[in-house]
């Protein structure tokens, strides 16, 4: 009982942000899953191809070293897929949709068609939810003695560090993108979207008929 007066005190906007998320960390979940799958598979036809002879020593010195490429490449991105944390691509997926725009009160229940349909495991997989890395707390560390010249040293390298570009970071990005734009996640990308705006326009729409129903 005290989890459905929990559940019944969120608004309709707080109900559609959670559905939303749950269904769109499920997705990207198979969706990772898939692009590992295909990596591995794309690795093993690379490396079958290069322990393929040639005659033409050049030619094959050549089309080795073009394969190593590829090989480095798809290996770099199949790491990077095996840690890419969810909840960022959640977090860019809700600016994307306007799901993190305040929203008007209303106790109006939205039914959220569209996206019921995504819903067809039943119970959503709470306890899945990944959650960010401690990577801020150790940016957040000060120096505790400035008047040690090695902590400074240390706190220039950091700093030229952070200035320069991250190339796991770029690629993490990369993939976001790649991500948000594949066939199972654009479809649920729209059809949030959607009930986002049919929320912007149902205040104004309901608005005298919810000042009388009180």
């Amino acid at each position: 009982m005290a989890g459905k007066r929990k559940r019944d005190a969120f608004s309709a906007h707080d109900k559609l942000v959670h559905k939303s998320c749950s269904l769109l960390q499920r997705e990207a979940k198979k969706v990772r899953a898939f692009l590992v799958r295909k990596a591995v598979q794309q690795l093993k036809q690379l490396r079958q191809q290069l322990a393929e002879p040639v005659e033409d020593a050049a030619k094959q010195q050549k089309r080795d070293q073009k394969l190593r490429n590829s090989i480095e490449r798809f290996e770099r991105e199949h790491a990077a897929l095996k840690t890419l944390d969810l909840q960022k691509l959640v977090t860019r997926a809700r600016a994307q949709t306007g799901l993190d725009k305040p929203q008007p009160q209303t106790t109006e229940e939205n039914e959220h068609e569209e996206v019921e349909e995504w819903d067809e495991e039943g119970s959503e997989d709470d306890s899945s939810e990944e959650t960010e890395g401690e990577q801020g707390a150790e940016q957040g560390e000060t120096v505790k003695d400035p008047d040690s010249a090695a902590a400074g040293r240390e706190t220039e390298q950091k700093e030229t560090q952070e200035d320069a570009p991250n190339p796991d970071s770029e690629l993490d990005e990369k993939l976001m993108d790649r991500m948000l734009a594949h066939k199972q996640i654009v479809p649920l990308l729209d059809a949030i979207k959607k009930l986002v705006e049919k929320e912007e326009r149902r205040p104004r729409r309901s608005g005298g008929h919810m000042r009388s129903a009180r």
